[in-house]
């Protein structure tokens, strides 16, 4: 005899979400707008707390952060501190944790509240180092960063288990970076960085565009050759 056991609502919605959004986790989901902002309230060490994300790519958008979060390891390989003239580029591995289900995620025309992870493994072109300022201020600088990794997200259900992670996904994105650096002592410390997204090309996109690019030259030489046969003949 057949026995049939009642599911609950929320663990129900649990598993159509699942279901529904394994096709999600096929394929890299490229980030194209919005950012993501670290600060460091020690300028000596390089750790953030204090971080906030909002981005948006192929229907997803994800945003939350904590200003006071679980300690994020900044590297800047080059210099640390740094002097004029010294090269300089951010690695930087954000984590998005927060120990609170404040953050938000809408996904296909649907939105949830709870945590999101990481890791977003995102690192900087290659700075130099300005003179210092006489005067000591913050020097501000700007230039292009790549980021890679995954993103997950668990959504806050009252009364169920709180290890329920539904969406997972590679994600991958460019943009400009804006970087601050404060005068401690005569040496410049990391303060700020912003990651600003911009819309970055598909994988498929780009072997198009380079075949495009390699078909192009095939065709130049092809007609370097026949110019070159035809000077010859004539």
């Amino acid at each position: 005899m057949l026995r049939l056991t009642r599911v609950s609502p929320a663990l129900l919605l649990l598993a159509l979400i699942f279901f529904a959004s394994v096709e999600a986790r096929a394929d890299a989901i490229a980030i194209t707008s919005g950012s993501v902002d670290a600060a460091s309230p020690n300028s000596q060490d390089q750790r953030y707390r204090s971080y906030g994300f909002d981005f948006s790519g192929n229907n997803l958008h994800i945003r939350g952060g904590d200003g006071d979060g679980p300690s994020q390891r900044v590297l800047t390989p080059g210099c640390y501190p740094c002097t004029p003239g010294q090269p300089l580029y951010i690695n930087y591995t954000a984590g998005l944790f927060a120990p609170t289900p404040t953050e938000s995620m809408e996904f296909n025309g649907q939105s949830y509240i709870g945590w999101a992870g990481g890791p977003l493994n995102i690192a900087t072109d290659q700075f130099i180092m300005p003179p210092a300022p006489s005067d000591g201020s913050v020097i501000t600088l700007t230039s292009h960063f790549t980021m890679s990794g995954s993103i997950s997200f668990e959504p806050h259900l009252l009364g169920e288990p709180h290890d329920q992670v539904f969406f997972v996904s590679d994600v991958y994105g460019s943009g400009t970076v804006t970087v601050t650096l404060q005068q401690v002592f005569g040496v410049y410390h990391v303060w700020t960085t912003r990651y600003d997204f911009q819309p970055t090309p598909e994988p498929t996109t780009l072997v198009l565009l380079g075949s495009g690019i390699a078909g192009i030259a095939v065709r130049q030489r092809r007609r370097s050759r026949l110019r070159k046969i035809q000077k010859e003949v004539s």
